[in-house]
């Protein structure tokens, strides 16, 4: 599904071209925020479903990388703003070879 996903937005952004605004990067920040403070609450006091493994709600770490990872996609955001900003003669090739570097497509197992 991840791998569609950046796909797709490769595809928006070269066909549609949206006008993204960097100040929305801190979008990503609060929806870490909110994802903190909804996992701890229902870690604690409503039964503990988890759904990524890796952002568990118990070690002591886990805010941190949270934190982290919601920095990462305010991060993302932004160099997708800036990909956003180039011509498409430049914004094709480095998004192409984005895509390339990011997807995980692998051979069935028989």
């Amino acid at each position: 599904m991840h791998n569609f996903a950046a796909i797709f937005l490769a595809l928006e952004l070269i066909l549609l071209q949206p006008e993204l605004k960097p100040e929305f990067a801190v979008i990503g920040l609060l929806i870490g925020i909110v994802y903190v403070t909804f996992a701890y609450s229902f870690a604690y006091f409503g039964g503990g479903y988890i759904v990524y493994s890796f952002l568990h709600p118990k070690p002591k770490i886990a805010p941190i990388l949270v934190f982290v990872l919601a920095g990462l996609i305010s991060l993302f955001y932004t160099g997708l703003w800036f990909v956003s900003t180039l011509d498409l003669i430049y914004s094709v090739p480095i998004l192409t070879i984005w895509i390339l570097l990011i997807i995980q497509f692998r051979p069935a197992k028989l």
